[in-house]
């Protein structure tokens, strides 16, 4: 995690979770605890490229936040370069489509038997 104070007050350049223990929330727990943490009107960014799987963590957080304002904290940013920023929760539909994740499968209500 990179302290960037210019625009940012967290960003997560890199997640690796376990083969073994992957599908089981930690990504949602750990972005949902970024966001709590950092002030309310601070911003927390995901450094490019994002995984397809970071996105659909991150856009399912979103999508499920009783806190609509957390949609407009959570950005993607190159590091690189211009250091371009994006609103994840705006950006969404074009980076699902970029890296062939099914956002409409994703934010779906699970059916319950």
């Amino acid at each position: 995690m990179i302290d960037f104070p210019h625009f940012f007050h967290r960003i997560l350049d890199t997640l690796f979770i376990l083969r073994s223990h992957r599908g089981l929330g930690h990504a949602r727990r750990l972005i949902s605890s970024l966001l709590l943490e950092t002030s309310p009107n601070g911003l927390v960014g995901l450094s490019e490229p994002v995984s397809a799987g970071m996105l659909a963590a991150a856009t399912k957080v979103l999508a499920a936040s009783e806190a609509p304002e957390a949609r407009r904290r959570l950005w993607t940013v190159d590091q690189e370069g211009d250091g371009e920023r994006k609103n994840l929760w705006w950006s969404a539909p074009t980076l699902a489509e970029e890296r062939g994740v099914d956002l409409e499968r994703i934010l779906k209500p699970s059916q319950s038997k």
